[in-house]
Parts: structure tokens; sequence; C-alpha cells
């Protein structure tokens, strides 16, 4: 899954890029139909976090704020490196707002990947909630609820803390956190189930009730596990579900020698390949601009496959002990601001 988000992003540059995004009906159609597999992210979240429920309410929350102080040095990082690189922007406020509104408002970042951080950041608790005690979550998804609506009301950005991935994300990290470990899927099940994930991203549109089921309709339109951007709801949850079980099913093969070392050695690094990530694409993404658009036939995309993550963990070797270092340095910031947030409700408790 890592490292195909490294070669969809490299294809969300052109696509961005180029005039008309039919043009390049290569990249086209692979962004159309595997970016909204990205929620898959939630469901091996999920897999993770089977025995949230036994969690303390400390111990969820110190993974809560590693996640957002995460997402805020993936964007400082971001606005750091884009400085250095291309130059500083034309004002301070311009440069306060870059630095500072993203992390005020929970979107808008200057990286690919905060915005994953942010979301599993409410999640994780949420999940917990729902475990633990359904009508206090009931309470907390009303109150979350109106301060969304509050929020319109004021006019402020319309994705606070990337609210509109809330739902679809705490989904599938709850039936991640319930997906049986130990049963094997069928080699029937996988296989149908990426040609079924496939045809409900290809055939799902925001106008389906209208036209139909339609090979030639919404071509452009990309669907995603978000409130607002997932076109057909029933499409949009069976594609997901359904590229589950292809995953689960490909995670058994053993097959070919090496490749599960390879893919453990990316996965066991997960996070700190998501801080690189977020960087890269800070830095190399307007070079990138100057390859744009490929030239026809399946070998630039072929050479991404190949390059890319040869690249990151190119990087990752690199900075390793920095990243690593980043890493223990957002935990230990979280577990030190939730024992003072500790400290002061038992002092207030107490006092009373």
């Amino acid at each position: 899954m890592l490292m195909g988000v490294f070669y969809l992003h490299v294809l969300f540059a052109m696509l961005k890029v180029v005039p008309d995004p039919m043009a390049v009906p290569a990249a086209l159609i692979q962004v159309k139909l595997l970016a909204g597999h990205v929620s898959v992210f939630f469901f091996l979240s999920g897999m993770g976090a089977s025995g949230l429920k036994r969690r303390s309410a400390q111990s969820v929350a110190i993974q809560s704020v590693t996640l957002l102080a995460l997402a805020a040095l993936s964007h400082l990082g971001g606005v750091l490196i884009s400085a250095i690189i291309y130059g500083l922007p034309e004002s301070w406020r311009d440069l306060f707002r870059v630095l500072v509104r993203p992390i005020v408002y929970g979107t808008g970042y200057s990286t690919f990947v905060a915005w994953f951080f942010i979301v599993l950041s409410v999640v994780r608790p949420l999940a917990w909630l729902f475990e633990r005690n359904r009508l206090r979550f009931l309470i907390a998804v009303v109150a979350i609820t109106l301060l969304i609506l509050i929020g319109q009301w004021l006019h402020l950005p319309h994705n606070l803390y990337e609210w509109r991935n809330w739902p679809f994300a705490l989904l599938f990290f709850m039936i991640g956190m319930h997906v049986p470990r130990r049963r094997q899927v069928p080699a029937w099940l996988g296989v149908g189930g990426l040609a079924a994930s496939l045809a409900a991203a290809w055939l799902n549109g925001p106008d389906i009730m209208a036209t139909g089921l339609c090979w030639t309709c919404n071509i452009e339109f990309l669907p995603f596990p978000m409130v607002g951007a997932q076109g057909f709801l029933p499409l949009a949850l069976a594609s997901e579900i359904a590229f589950l079980l292809f995953l689960l099913w490909v995670s058994q093969l053993r097959f070919i020698p090496h490749i599960p070392w390879a893919i453990q050695w990316f996965g066991r690094a997960s996070t700190q390949f998501l801080l690189l990530h977020g960087w890269m694409i800070a830095a190399l993404w307007p070079m990138l601009t100057n390859f744009f658009p490929f030239p026809a036939g399946v070998y630039p995309y072929l050479l991404v496959l190949i390059l890319n993550p040869t690249a990151h963990a190119a990087a990752y070797l690199a900075l390793k002990p920095l990243l690593n270092h980043m890493l223990a340095f957002c935990f230990g910031l979280s577990r030190w601001l939730v024992e003072m947030l500790r400290r002061l409700v038992h002092r207030t408790r107490h006092r009373k």
C-alpha cells in the first residue's frame, strides 16, 4: 500500500499539471481505479488495534496526540523544505498563513500525508469509545456534528480537521479491528474482490441513479471515501471492502522469494516512510513537472514503479536516525502533554 501511494502521487501530480487529464488516459484510468483504496490504510490500522478496547483512556489519548504532532511535523517540514528549495512566500503575512493556518484548522497542509495522521488521531478515540460505551460514543458524535455545523455557520474552512474523511475512516477502522487474523481468504474470493473493487470504482459516479450503470460515464470522476466525494455510497463501500479481501488474499501468497521480506521492511517503518514521503513530495513536486506528460507507452510507468520505492528506501536509510528521533520526540511530547492535562484535571477536582 505504501509503494502504491508513492506511485499514485506521481500520477496525481501529472493530472494536476496537464491541461486536459484525458490527454494522459493511462494515468487517469489508474488513478480512477486505485486512488480511492487509500482507505485500506484505515482497515490496516484497525487490524493493528484489535485490543484497543482494553487500553486506558490515557494511552489512547497519548497515541492520538502523537498523531496530531506527526501531522504538524509533516506540515512544518514540508513548508521548511519548500522554502529552502523554492524560496519564502512574498510577505510575512503569507508565511504565517502558510505555516500556522493549516495547523489551526487541521486542513490544507503542505504535504499529502498529514491528513492521514489527523484523521487517524480522531478515529482511534472514537473507535475506543464505541467499544467501551455506546451512549458516550453517541453523545460524542452529536457534539462533533454540532461543532462542524457551527464551523460552517462561521464560514470556517469546509473540511476542518479533515472531518469529511471521518465517517468512512471510522467504519473501516472498526471493521479492521474485527477482521479474523488467522482465517485464510480463498483465491476465488481474493481475485473476485479485486475484480469487484475495480468495477465498482469505474462505474461509480455522483449521478449513477439517473444514468444507471454506465461504462463510459463519469470517466473523470475520482471516487474517494469521504463525504461529498464518494459518489454512489453502496458502490463506494463495496469497492473498499472488496479491495480489502483482495489485499488479505495477496498477503497470504509466498510464491515469489524475498518479496514478503521487502514488504515487511517497508511496513515496519510505515510511519517514518509516510513522514519522508510527504517531505519528498514538497521537495520534488515542482521538479516533476519537467517530465510531464509521460510519453506514450508502458515504460515510463514501469520506470516510476521501480525508481519510486528505490528512492524512498535510499532516503530512508540516509535519514533513518533523524526520522526515528523525530518519531520519538512526537511520542515524548504527547506523553508529556497528556500527563500535564491529567494532573491539571486532578488538581481541579481535588480543589472542588
